[in-house]
């Protein structure tokens, strides 16, 4: 699997905002961005698409949390609550 192809494939259907730093990172199972003191980790649009072995397949699309200590602020399918969730 081409890592880098499916995390572009991960995000073409968002309007990742300018300011939103890319923090992905080769052995992360999607890509994430930095936002202010948050995170954002966007797993495929496609649950099937999101790992090899269908682990992340009943995950949300979207989980939101603290930068630095990856505490939990929530998850949602829903991209505009999860950017809700990164002005918290």
């Amino acid at each position: 699997m081409d890592i880098y192809k499916l995390f572009a494939d991960s995000v073409k259907d968002l309007d990742i905002p300018k300011d939103w730093e890319y923090s992905g990172y080769h052995h992360d199972t999607c890509p994430s961005y930095i936002v202010g003191k948050y995170q954002i980790f966007i797993y495929h649009l496609n649950p099937l698409k999101r790992d090899e072995v269908g682990e992340f397949k009943d995950f949300d699309r979207f989980y939101v949390c603290i930068a630095d200590t990856q505490e939990e602020i929530g998850s949602t399918n829903d991209f505009n609550k999860a950017k809700k969730m990164l002005s918290i």
